[in-house]
């Protein structure tokens, strides 16, 4: 089972998930309070990727925003994102990424199923919250340019 797969397992029994043709605009994907909506016609790993977000749309989002006519929605539409993010690119992920010897944007994104627009993405939110450097568990996670480091391999 991939990634994609095991988070439409994970959420199938709380939320209805469509995939179709009919969305407005050129969304790739939309939640209502009928389900999620995928756009028909990704590639795996963009799937992966508009799952979550709109995932995080289900768990945090009250009202049609799709206009982001209002500081709230614009509000809105960063907290979902931001919870898709956290869902699956995880600051364990990345570290498992360093552990297996992957280090590339595209190799990293391989390995976690998602296009490269969604790790940048999720750098510049980990970056907004944390800081440029994390200390997290045994490793400095560097976010721009990305790279990890044991803590007891740093020259202190």
């Amino acid at each position: 089972m991939n990634r994609f797969e095991a988070l439409w397992d994970e959420f199938y029994e709380e939320v209805p998930i469509w995939q179709t043709n009919f969305l407005p605009g050129k969304l790739s994907g939309f939640y209502d309070y009928d389900g999620i909506f995928l756009k028909n016609n990704l590639t795996q790993n963009k799937y992966h990727c508009v799952l979550a977000e709109e995932l995080g749309h289900f768990k945090t989002t009250l009202g049609n925003i799709v206009e982001q006519k209002t500081i709230r929605d614009r509000q809105q539409e960063i907290i979902a994102r931001r919870w898709g993010h956290k869902k699956i690119v995880t600051l364990d992920n990345l570290i498992e990424c360093y552990e297996k010897y992957i280090t590339t944007v595209e190799e990293i994104c391989a390995h976690l199923e998602i296009v490269p627009e969604f790790l940048e993405e999720c750098l510049v939110h980990y970056r907004q919250q944390y800081g440029q450097d994390i200390f997290y568990k045994d490793y400095l996670i560097i976010l721009d340019p990305l790279d990890i480091k044991r803590k007891k391999d740093l020259a202190l």
